[in-house]
């Protein structure tokens, strides 16, 4: 309302069409309740200017009418009528109708109780299609204290048809989107210790909140769900020993750090992108964060107690920061070049670098390695250079796999007095007298299908000829060859 005019009382009337081009139309009121004056003013928010009109309500009637805004397209010409009591009586009636610039019109009313409590108007609109719509309105005044309340009956409509559909949209929500805390999901109280729960059939957890209110949490389980977040856990920190959130959507390790007596932690198969927080869990016995999204292995080199260490399946190109009580590590379908920092891992028993990289293992194995019973390196570039002193530190290895690399020859194995089973298929070894070497071994198992050798019809009886104690030729199991059997 204009600034001049006296205020008692304001409404507005804002109407939205289905239609982009269809027009918002507002309008206030302001009625000095003191005077016979009334006073109207309304906007268009299709562009068309405000206009005001002031009444005596001594008059029988008073006209307006405007034009489409200068320079807007398409604007809107409204042309209001007011009919009122000749005496000034209490009653009176307004009557709008507006004219688009497209030649469509719609009309609505008004009728008012000037000394009522309230004031009712209907209004009938008419679409460019011929079809028409109507929805009633009514005003609720306080004259006394200047308060004007406009209820839009439609409008309540379609917000309770809107609040409708966003319970609708809510139910239809992408299962990430939704609020499922563990509650939800499975059963516990506020005094178990423990929570396990696999979210492969079922609900899945989205958001850790709630698990305060279990003091003495000390094994949280909740796999395959769909955990972002895992700060809300320090709650449980002072308590926790078990943590596994396996194939979740965790972006990081926020929360770890406050739980200090972590035994076992699991997170693998999140998005992960680095393992620093993980410092503090100084109790640590076995961590696996594997395919995540790790560059470099940071924050456990102090973990003292840790002896299992899951890597694989991310983005690390380095070995190193280790801690050097480890056992084993495996650090499968990485991008690493070449095997390096495992000089102070006197006690480790396995490795695992398969799928990463490696050209070579010149230098590769230190003599303080002696321990190591377990090496898995398949799926390399391993080639043709591999030379008996490469391998001769590993005097204790019992099981290596060296498949899918580009091996020709087999001698370099036999300095490895303990090895039991040698898995060497799809490389290069040529033919069956490439295979002599391993005849001082004591293996049980060996696998050379794919290779040339392999094509031999003679395969499986030279090798068995060769290999006393081999059971198993490929997939295939034999029974051991025994002294009498042989005589029978």
């Amino acid at each position: 309302p204009s600034a001049s005019l006296p205020m008692s009382s304001f409404g507005s009337d804002v109407h939205g069409r289905g239609k982009a081009d269809v027009e918002a139309h507002a309008h206030s009121d302001a009625h000095d309740v003191g005077s016979q004056g009334h006073a109207h003013d309304g906007s268009h928010f299709d562009g068309s200017p405000s206009h005001t009109h002031a009444h005596d309500e001594g008059e029988m009637a008073v006209d307006g009418s405007l034009g489409p805004h200068e320079g807007q397209e398409g604007g809107l010409a409204a042309t209001h009528s007011h009919a009122h009591d000749e005496e000034g009586g209490p009653q009176h009636e307004h009557e709008h109708e507006h004219a688009r610039g497209d030649g469509s019109t719609y009309a609505h009313s008004h009728a008012h109780d000037e000394e009522g409590a309230t004031r009712d108007g209907g209004h009938a609109h008419a679409r460019e299609d011929g079809s028409t719509y109507t929805h009633s309105h009514s005003h609720a005044h306080d004259e006394l204290a200047g308060l004007h309340e406009y209820v839009d009956e439609s409008a309540k409509r379609e917000e309770e048809e809107a609040a409708a559909e966003g319970h609708e949209e809510e139910s239809q929500l992408g299962p990430a989107e939704r609020y499922v805390t563990a509650a939800e999901a499975t059963e516990f109280g506020p005094e178990s210790s423990e929570i396990r729960y696999t979210g492969t059939s079922g609900l899945k957890v989205t958001v850790l909140d709630g698990l305060d209110k279990v003091k003495r949490l000390t094994h949280l389980t909740l796999r395959s769900c769909l955990i972002a977040d895992m700060s809300p856990i320090a709650a449980n920190g002072a308590t926790l020993t078990y943590l596994e959130l396996y194939d979740n959507q965790l972006r990081s390790l926020r929360g770890v750090e406050a739980c200090p007596h972590l035994v076992v932690l699991d997170v693998s198969f999140n998005v992960i992108r680095s393992a620093a927080p993980v410092a503090v869990c100084t109790k640590l016995e076995e961590c696996y964060i594997a395919a995540n999204k790790l560059r470099a292995v940071d924050g456990l080199a102090r973990l003292d107690r840790l002896r299992k260490l899951d890597l694989g399946a991310n983005r690390i190109r380095h070995m190193a920061g280790f801690p050097p009580s480890l056992r084993q590590l495996f650090l499968g379908k990485n991008r690493i070049e070449r095997i390096e920092g495992l000089d102070h891992l006197a006690d480790l028993a396995l490795l695992d670098v398969q799928s990463n990289r490696l050209t070579s293992l010149a230098g590769a194995f230190p003599p303080t390695l002696s321990h190591l019973a377990e090496l898995y390196l398949a799926h390399n570039a391993i080639g043709p250079d591999l030379a008996p002193d490469h391998l001769a530190p590993l005097s204790r290895l019992a099981t290596l796999d060296l498949s899918h690399n580009r091996l020709t020859s087999l001698a370099p194995f036999a300095v490895l007095s303990a090895l039991e089973d040698l898995w060497l298929s799809y490389n290069a070894i040529p033919d069956l007298d490439a295979v002599t070497p391993l005849a001082s071994l004591p293996l049980a198992c060996l696998y050379l299908e794919h290779n040339p050798c392999a094509s031999d019809p003679a395969y499986v009886s030279f090798l068995r000829d060769l290999l006393p104690r081999l059971t198993q030729v490929d997939a295939v199991c034999y029974p051991l060859r025994t002294p009498s059997a042989e005589l029978g």
